[in-house]
């Protein structure tokens, strides 16, 4: 029975909408405001600790700066342009709780009649939003991105942090609407194509978007996303060679990235070229130690060769740092059903259905596994491992709640809470046996993780990837001299608005008291 995988795709994908924005300095000037004497003292005293985190800033003194404006805060605690400072230098930092907190103090001190430029206001509101970006919280992201948008409507760059964050959360075909208007308004860049084509992938219209991708490399020829997300695309479409050159591209401008390594071991399995597979999985593997899909995509190559008790160490492994992976239970139970281990089989397509009810290649291997075992129950080389096999035994059980979802908890401990394989075989066949298969699965991963250094040691397919490295420096020339041509004409022709050239988040100039604006 064929052990193909379903691709688990955007793993380890990083957060790219706040690379878009230019890192250009711009200070901004807030309106003046009646105060108390108080008020007013407190303020001429910040100001120039303001301008000091200022120009330390300007400096490239970012730790300089926050002292200043933590001192400028002391002196004047409802100061909205020290807390948006800080929260600007914070952004550069990457302390991006930090810059939520900050943004969203000196709004709320803005609203209380603090001083803060509108245009400022809308800077706060749309790097909170990418700072949220940054943290998961896409909810307030997209709340944040929306008060940017409301405050400056022509903001392609807020419109692409929207379709960014409607993605995450799954509802691509938002994000698709987003980004397609963030390029009419003005954001046609490789990014901006490439995370439109990456959302039409997401919807299944994996043709269409590779014409966002071709876009892309028109604009950017050296772009590896979009090399990478046009070989997944061609993946969909069983475009396999296709999909391995893109991927090889994009290798060769980004070497180190474990998704890229795993995306082309995932088409190497799909032409049967194993060797060059197992490299590619190990290699991320090698670059990232806990990638569960470069497991699973690695036990599908063993299994695939015959090793099948490596592909069940791969695929515990894989379970061991995602427990709810449908796909590492369907491949581990395919491994160890080829080895004889009927009931582990059965438990693993139980887990495998039981996270993933419509995981079709679970369904088949667990149907042919029933009607196998129907066939030799006679049989007396399998009558020990069959004899008590019950019906109850072959089937997912639903996920119990309540009552009996204490009961359970009690009975199997951390085994069924942590999402363990072995919940049915706590239902059946007792919580003993449980913990002496869990041991040697336990022992199968470690196994497996340590298989993650043959990574070093693949000398000769280093050496062939170096040859191959130095087969694309005259294509690279070639690409240099077309893109610059490229850029020329781009720049010529382009009528884009000037709202997408926005600065990162900057700190602004302190108040001036005259009325200066």
């Amino acid at each position: 029975m064929p052990a193909q995988l379903v691709r688990m795709i955007n793993t380890g994908r990083a957060l790219l909408v706040s690379a878009l924005a230019a890192s250009l300095f711009a200070s901004g000037c807030a309106h003046s405001a009646n105060s108390t004497a108080a008020a007013k003292a407190a303020r001429d005293k910040a100001a120039p600790l303001i301008a000091s985190g200022l120009a330390k800033m300007n400096r490239g003194d970012a730790h300089g700066a926050l002292a200043d404006y933590n001192a400028a805060l002391s002196a004047d605690p409802d100061s909205a342009v020290a807390l948006y400072d800080r929260g600007a230098v914070e952004y550069r930092l990457g302390q991006y709780r930090a810059v939520i907190a900050d943004f969203r103090a000196a709004r709320s001190k803005a609203d209380a009649g603090a001083p803060l430029a509108s245009l400022t206001r809308y800077y706060s509101e749309l790097y909170g939003g990418i700072a949220d970006e940054y943290v998961a919280d896409y909810s307030s992201a997209l709340a944040d991105e929306r008060a940017a948008l409301a405050l400056k409507p022509s903001s392609a760059l807020a419109r692409l942090n929207i379709g960014f964050s409607y993605a995450q959360t799954g509802r691509y075909h938002d994000a698709i609407l987003e980004y397609a208007r963030a390029i009419g308004e003005g954001a046609r860049t490789a990014q901006a194509y490439t995370l439109l084509g990456w959302s039409r992938v997401q919807t299944g219209n994996s043709r269409q978007s590779i014409d966002d991708f071709n876009t892309a490399l028109r604009i950017a020829r050296r772009y590896p996303l979009a090399y990478a997300d046009r070989g997944v695309a061609e993946s969909n479409l069983r475009d396999y060679n296709d999909a391995i050159a893109d991927f090889s591209t994009a290798l060769h401008l980004d070497s180190n990235d474990a998704w890229l390594f795993d995306q082309r071991c995932d088409a190497y399995n799909d032409v049967a070229d194993y060797s060059d597979a197992m490299y590619d999985c190990t290699r991320a593997i090698h670059l990232a130690p806990r990638f569960a899909e470069a497991f699973v995509d690695r036990s599908r190559t063993n299994i695939n060769q015959g090793d099948f008790r490596d592909g069940i160490a791969d695929a515990s492994a894989a379970i061991k740092y995602v427990p709810g992976y449908a796909m590492a239970y369907n491949n581990r139970g395919y491994a160890r059903q080829m080895v004889g281990d009927v009931r582990g089989a059965f438990a693993d397509y139980a887990m495998a259905l039981h996270y993933s009810p419509d995981l079709a290649l679970a369904k088949e291997n667990r149907a042919w596994l029933i009607s196998w075992v129907n066939q030799n129950r006679d049989v007396p080389q399998w009558q020990p491992e069959l004899a008590n096999l019950t019906t109850a035994m072959e089937e997912p059980a639903p996920q119990p709640t309540g009552d009996a979802y204490a009961q359970l908890s009690q009975n199997c401990g951390n085994h069924y809470d942590s999402g363990s394989d072995y919940y049915s075989e706590c239902m059946t066949w007792g919580l003993d046996s449980a913990q002496a298969s869990e041991q040697d699965d336990k022992d199968q991963a470690q196994a497996a993780v340590e298989d993650a250094q043959y990574a070093q040691q693949q000398a000769e397919n280093d050496a062939a990837q170096a040859q191959q490295d130095a087969q694309y420096n005259q294509a690279d020339q070639e690409a240099a001299a077309a893109q610059a041509q490229d850029d020329a004409n781009y720049a010529s022709s382009d009528t884009s608005s000037d709202s997408y050239s926005e600065p990162a988040p900057e700190p602004e100039a302190p108040v001036d008291d005259s009325g200066g604006g």
